[in-house]
């Protein structure tokens, strides 16, 4: 269970690239995002996409596992222009996790 500090910081990570990236998302794009979610999808979806007889689900295994963190990194660094910040975000990247009680690697894929 994370500590107090540690959910604080996520928060203001979080806000802080939402306030870069949010307003950039299409209107219809309802995933990870503030007030947004399946039920906005379905409206959109009732509301908007009148013809549609057809809606595909999916699911990409372990998409974000296999990102490049090298591509994230820069990728922010084109709109964050925060030495410190992009160094918290690639430590935050590189920290691993906790499984079974025992600290796992991630490693950056090319």
């Amino acid at each position: 269970m994370p500590v107090w500090s540690d959910k604080l910081l996520a928060e203001v990570i979080r806000m802080m690239l939402d306030a870069y990236f949010d307003v950039q998302f299409s209107t219809h794009s309802h995933g990870f995002r503030t007030g947004r979610g399946c039920h906005t999808a379905l409206q959109d979806i009732y509301h908007n996409w009148g013809g549609t007889t057809w809606i595909i689900e999916g699911d990409i295994a372990d998409c974000f596992g296999s990102l490049s963190h090298e591509l994230l990194i820069a990728t922010l660094s084109e709109k964050i222009h925060d030495g410190r910040f992009l160094h918290l975000v690639r430590k935050l990247l590189d920290a691993g996790y906790l499984e079974d009680w025992k600290v796992r690697s991630v490693r950056s894929k090319p």
